[in-house]
């Protein structure tokens, strides 16, 4: 949810890294997020692995500002 009142979050980009028992396996970068002030949106992280029983598995998101 984009807690900002009056900006949306075109001014960020998100990295995500799936992890296969603790080594990044996939990674890649969403540079547009389509957020509307005060609003929800659904995102779909595009990841392509077969999730084997007994690994543990994570998955990072971190975000970034597009300008300083």
């Amino acid at each position: 949810m984009n807690k900002y009142f009056f900006r949306d979050l075109s001014n960020f980009w998100m990295k995500w890294e799936l992890l296969e028992n603790g080594k990044v396996v996939q990674t890649d970068n969403v540079m547009t997020l389509d957020v509307k002030a005060r609003e929800k949106a659904k995102l779909s992280i595009p990841y392509r692995t077969n999730f084997k029983a007994g690994n543990e598995y994570f998955l990072n998101l971190r975000y970034f500002l597009k300008n300083a």
